[in-house]
């Protein structure tokens, strides 16, 4: 008789014979395995409930070329990276001025900032840096505080 090879299970031949103790025996590996594996699962979904103090949002934005951009969240936004064709924005929960740097080169400009609750707003002095060109598409990733 042959086993198997993670949990050595009794693996019969045609010309075994079966005996109870065999097969029960496999049950009870079974049996041990799956409560293993149950118990594995409830530690990891404790320890992730416990990391589980952030969210992800992914949206796009067209630029209107006047004024401040303004947005609201599900929940308060921690960090908020934007991209457009050859620019990235980035602020950062708290702090008055965010930064936008220009790709093609090393130009770089800055944007007042408000933070109030889920909301952001921001301005700078040229539409290029506060990523806010005229029909131009914006990618923005937004990392948020779930706990707030």
């Amino acid at each position: 008789m042959e086993n198997t090879q993670y949990y050595q299970l009794s693996l019969w031949n045609q010309d075994d014979r079966i005996l109870m103790d065999t097969f029960n025996g496999n049950n009870a590996k079974l049996d041990a395995a799956l409560q293993a594996a149950a118990e594995a699962r409830e530690g990891l979904a404790e320890t992730v409930a416990q990391r589980g103090n952030c969210q992800v949002q992914f949206q796009t934005y067209t630029g209107t070329g006047s004024g401040s951009n303004s947005f609201t969240f599900p929940h308060k936004p921690l960090l908020i990276v934007v991209f457009g064709t050859g620019t990235y924005f980035y602020a950062v929960q708290g702090a008055p001025r965010a930064t936008c740097r220009l790709g093609s080169n090393s130009g770089a400009g800055t944007s007042s900032v408000t933070w109030s609750g889920n909301s952001v707003t921001w301005l700078g002095t040229d539409t290029t840096y506060q990523c806010n060109t005229s029909g131009e598409t914006y990618y923005m990733v937004v990392l948020m505080d779930v706990n707030d």
